[in-house]
C-alpha cells in the first residue's frame, strides 16, 4: 500500500498495536486527514506519558510507515475547501483534554 491508494480529502481512523508484550486487544489510535500523494496529510493524536494527555497533531507523509500500524479505515470524505473546518474542529478540543476521562479505548 502507499499514499497514492489514500482518497485525497478522506478521513481514516488509524489503528496501532501499542506493543506490549502479553497483554492482548492493547491498541491506540489516531485520526488521519489524507490531502494527496505529494503532501501526505494530518495525524490527530494525543498521547499519555504518565502526566495527562498532550496534543500530537502534525502534517505527515508517513502514516504507512509508522511503528506498529495495524489498519487505516476511510469513515469520511471531506468536501472540497472544508478541510480547514475539520481542523478547527479538532484543534478545538486540545485544551479540555485532561478534564474527562479519556483512555485509549474512549476517546474525545
Amino acid at each position: 500500500m502507499s499514499l497514492s491508494t489514500l482518497h485525497p480529502n478522506a478521513l481514516y481512523i488509524t489503528l496501532f498495536n501499542r506493543g506490549y508484550p502479553n497483554q492482548p486487544d492493547d491498541f491506540h489510535w489516531a485520526l488521519y486527514l489524507h490531502h494527496n500523494t505529494q503532501k501526505g496529510g494530518i495525524k490527530y493524536h494525543v498521547r499519555n506519558r504518565g502526566a495527562g494527555w498532550t496534543v500530537d497533531h502534525g502534517n505527515t507523509k508517513g502514516i504507512l510507515k509508522e511503528a506498529l500500524l495495524v489498519c487505516l479505515v476511510q469513515i469520511a470524505r471531506i468536501p472540497d475547501g472544508k478541510e480547514r473546518y475539520v481542523d478547527e474542529v479538532f484543534g478545538s478540543l486540545d485544551g479540555t483534554l485532561n478534564e474527562g476521562e479519556i483512555t485509549c479505548r474512549r476517546g474525545f
